[in-house]
């Protein structure tokens, strides 16, 4: 057991109903039946999945860090530089939890959540969503 962490990407045509160009939601409406397609996996990069529950909050998402557990979050392209930043910083938010293992950021690390970022801001500027969603 551990900290698995995943991105997706979600067409338009995957939404059971239209969402706004400027949704700032926390969650997307996927149709139950779509097979969606995976950017990108982690495991147990605690940092980084505390910056996700962190942009979670700021969208209205109420449950805690407890119920953050395969929980859908929408990245926009705003959350993305925010995140960007914070990667190229060295400041993602220092997280722990029981199964999340004690594994720091290292340059690799670094390496490829900047290009997990750029590959994310090219899908949402192509017109697509970008989920982010861990399970422990």
């Amino acid at each position: 057991m551990g900290l698995d962490m995943y991105s997706y990407r979600v067409e338009k045509e995957q939404l059971s109903e239209e969402v706004p160009e400027d949704y700032e939601g926390y969650s997307l409406p996927v149709k139950n039946d779509e097979v969606l397609e995976e950017v990108m996996y982690w495991r147990k990069h605690h940092d980084l999945h505390g910056a996700m529950f962190s942009i979670a909050e700021k969208k209205g998402f109420t449950d805690g860090a407890a119920g953050f557990n395969a929980v859908d979050l929408n990245l926009t392209l705003h959350d993305l530089d925010s995140l960007e930043e914070q990667v190229r910083e060295g400041t993602l938010p220092s997280t722990t939890g029981f199964f999340f293992g004690s594994n720091p950021p290292d340059d690799e690390s670094t390496l490829l959540d900047l290009a997990w970022i750029a590959e994310a801001k090219d899908a949402i500027k192509s017109g697509d969503y970008i989920l982010y969603s861990a399970w422990w």
